[in-house]
């Protein structure tokens, strides 16, 4: 971890105070504060640290959901176009004569539909799965606001030592608008957790009837979700 004095934010003091004067009260103010609180401060870094790491993480795990989503389009115009071709061979095939080449022909249309019906079902999960990743980032994002607020908070109480200050009242405001904002953003996660799991166990289902039809398809996987590191509560 950096130095604390490089973390914290200059604090300003006055309007006649410079940014060196803010600097230095700030660094003798944390110096000279009890142990304790320096440490609950240094616990609020730790936080916003791992916050970041987590929003990081969750942005990476929302684009490679788009990324799948773009697979998921492309496949479905593939099985679309591959119904098209079976259907018009079916209808000739029905013309033929051989009682084979009719067959091969409702065979390749039949499996074309299991791929139509798969693909449809994977690009519901893919949607699903976007909405669920971008949640994820839009809770670590509302958890990076909370844990920097709080230690705001912790900051301007070390250098201002009263609650009754405009700045601590500042503060103190801001971290209670962020901690009533993250409930929501978290309900949604879990609600479209819901959700994404089950679109997900219908499309299973669905390449599993289409694999059965046609072993030689390709198999697209999921991306996985980057861990998510959960953050200290604090002291």
């Amino acid at each position: 971890m950096k130095p604390l004095w490089i973390l914290i934010p200059l604090l300003a003091t006055g309007c006649g105070a410079s940014s060196k004067e803010a600097a230095r009260m700030t660094e003798a103010a944390i110096a000279h504060a009890p142990p304790a609180e320096r440490q609950n401060l240094l616990m609020q870094e730790h936080r916003i640290d791992v916050a970041e790491t987590n929003v990081a993480s969750a942005r990476t795990g929302l684009d490679e959901g788009k990324q799948f989503s773009e697979i998921s389009n492309g496949e479905a115009l593939a099985a679309e176009a591959k119904l098209d071709t079976a259907r018009k061979g079916a209808s000739l095939g029905q013309q033929a004569r051989n009682a084979n080449i009719r067959e091969a022909a409702e065979s390749n249309e039949e499996i074309a539909k299991r791929q139509v019906v798969a693909a449809r079902a994977m690009q519901g999960y893919a949607d699903g799965l976007v909405k669920l990743r971008q949640a994820r980032l839009d809770q670590a994002n509302a958890e990076l606001k909370l844990a920097r607020a709080e230690r705001d908070a912790a900051k301007i109480a070390i250098t201002t030592k009263s609650k009754s200050t405009k700045e601590s009242k500042e503060a103190q405001s801001h971290s209670a608008k962020a901690a009533d904002e993250l409930p929501d953003p978290r309900l949604r996660v879990q609600q479209l957790e819901g959700q994404a799991t089950a679109l997900r166990d219908v499309w299973l289902e669905k390449r599993h009837a289409r694999q059965t039809a046609s072993r030689a398809e390709p198999v697209v996987d999921v991306p996985p979700q980057p861990s998510r590191t959960p953050a200290p509560d604090p002291q």
